[in-house]
């Protein structure tokens, strides 16, 4: 498997980019997040009806990381100017393959290339492990209510060591 990681800005992603992001983010959802969440809970989250009028529109004023391999995206995550990590998923049929950890690693890089100092993003009980993994620091567990359903999520951060000083 010959991967390659791209950093893009929003506008660099085509509409049906987006749709193929949506469709690994909803059966990512579908297909692994059973282990953690309840059925209600994972058709509710992972539902492309309940996402798809604003979808587009999501990915503005972020950078984008794509995981491809042969013109099939197998993860994706996204990175604001504030060091939030939103979106963090890899294909269900790619975890474990060092899909994730690449592309964090590609994050990590641009934000302290940006002069990011601390990162942070919401992790589901499934992802808590790899944000871990990584370095990252469990702050809280919050309650999360998405159309009248609840879930529990981590608030995590991890501070980096940008050089300031640069000579």
């Amino acid at each position: 498997m010959f991967v390659k990681i791209k950093e893009l800005a929003s506008n660099d992603l085509s509409e049906k980019a987006k749709e193929e992001l949506l469709k690994l983010f909803c059966l990512t959802i579908n297909t692994i997040n059973f282990g953690d969440y309840s059925k209600e809970q994972v058709e509710m989250w992972g539902s492309q009806e309940r996402l798809k009028d604003r979808w587009s529109s999501s990915f503005d004023k972020k950078k984008i990381f794509v995981c491809c391999d042969d013109g099939k995206y197998l993860g994706f995550c996204e990175l604001d100017d504030g060091g939030y990590i939103d979106r963090f998923y890899v294909a269900f049929d790619s975890v474990g393959k060092g899909v994730g950890r690449k592309l964090y690693y590609a994050l990590e890089t641009s934000a302290e290339k940006r002069g990011i100092e601390k990162l942070c993003s919401n992790a589901s009980i499934t992802a808590k492990p790899f944000f871990e993994k990584l370095g990252f620091s469990v702050i809280a567990e919050q309650k999360v209510v998405i159309e009248g359903v609840e879930y529990v999520n981590y608030r995590v951060e991890k501070k980096l060591y940008t050089n300031k000083y640069k000579i």
